[in-house]
């Protein structure tokens, strides 16, 4: 099978959802904390798996005060969960539906024993070990003497051989261990708050700060251009917990200490009051206008629609085209 590459930028790959979207893209794996601040990221292709981006973002992420680390369905691989188990976290998983024909035996009914490393088929037929493949999965085979006078034969394999394989990956003890711990509430809740954390992080780039399309080729230029929305959206959340810290604690804790004086017959001038409240209270103007800034220019830029021809680049774009160099005015492939 000869694989496709892109005629206008070499470095993005073919992007495969679903069974009719595709398309060239990058990918942008990115890491939050629990209050939706991006900790870092890392791009690549289109056409790499999650697990295998996971590993370069992992390593460069400080999790010393982290002890759960909610993951989505796309990381939920033998390797991406035993570095997290390895590394001294627990994972938080979802669940995920089993990849079984209809009317088929799902795998879960197949019963693994530890002890003597084979399978239990359904019918109560035993499923030996016979070899490891270069995917490092261990392959359990049925006798196909037993199996061709099976009564259950035709819902659990149609091989010519009459035979049934069930494959185990070498690490699947960390991936049992992990749906396992799926059921604790304290990662039960944990990933509880994924949708509230990162899924807002996407949905804002993606919608406000034109991350669903890009306009620069490399794998470079891309990269700038995610760390400038990034930053922007670290930014304006800052802005506002500033504001909100300022309305609900600064500025009654600085009211509160110039009203109560040291006396009660003691009398506060207005000018000292004034004074005292003056450094809050431009703080708090200043935070103001940072978030009608930014609300502005995504108004004022909003996202180009896929059908639309003219993109018009938004202030993070112009940023990065300085950063990165010019680019032709009339690139307008989406990736």
């Amino acid at each position: 099978m000869r694989r496709k590459v892109s005629t206008t930028d070499s470095e993005c790959g073919l992007f495969v959802k679903g069974e009719h979207e595709r398309c060239f893209a990058y990918s942008a794996q990115t890491a939050c904390d629990k209050h939706g601040f991006v900790l870092d990221f890392e791009v690549g292709a289109g056409n790499l798996h999650d697990g295998q981006m996971f590993h370069e973002l992992y390593k460069k992420m400080d999790l010393s005060r982290t002890q759960i680390v909610a993951l989505d369905a796309g990381y939920k691989t033998p390797g991406v969960v035993r570095e997290i188990f390895k590394s001294g976290k627990i994972p938080a998983v979802p669940y995920t539906r089993p990849m079984t024909k209809d009317d088929f035996f799902r795998k879960s009914e197949y019963v693994y024993d530890e002890y003597f490393d084979c399978y239990l088929c359904p019918q109560n037929q035993i499923l030996k070990y016979t070899t490891t493949n270069r995917e490092g999965y261990r392959e359990y085979k049925s006798d196909p003497r037993v199996c061709q006078n099976c009564p259950c034969r035709q819902f659990c394999t149609l091989s010519k051989n009459k035979t049934k394989v069930v494959v185990r990956h070498v690490w699947a003890k960390y991936l049992e261990e992990a749906e396992h711990l799926r059921h604790v509430p304290k990662v039960r809740d944990t990933y509880k708050k994924r949708k509230e954390t990162i899924e807002r992080v996407f949905a804002e780039a993606k919608e406000r700060h034109c991350l669903r399309y890009t306009n620069y080729r490399g794998l470079a230029k891309v990269k700038v251009q995610v760390a400038l929305i990034f930053s922007c959206l670290n930014l304006k959340k800052l802005a506002k917990r500033k504001l909100l810290n300022f309305i609900f604690f600064l500025l009654p804790s600085y009211l509160s200490k110039e009203i109560k004086a040291k006396s009660p017959s003691q009398v506060i001038p207005k000018r000292a009051l004034s004074t005292s409240c003056l450094p809050c209270i431009c703080r708090g103007v200043f935070f103001c206008f940072v978030i009608f800034t930014a609300r502005l220019s995504s108004k004022i830029f909003p996202t180009p629609k896929p059908s639309n021809a003219d993109y018009r680049l938004n202030f993070l774009d112009s940023v990065a085209k300085i950063l990165c160099g010019s680019v032709p005015a009339n690139f307008q492939t989406t990736r």
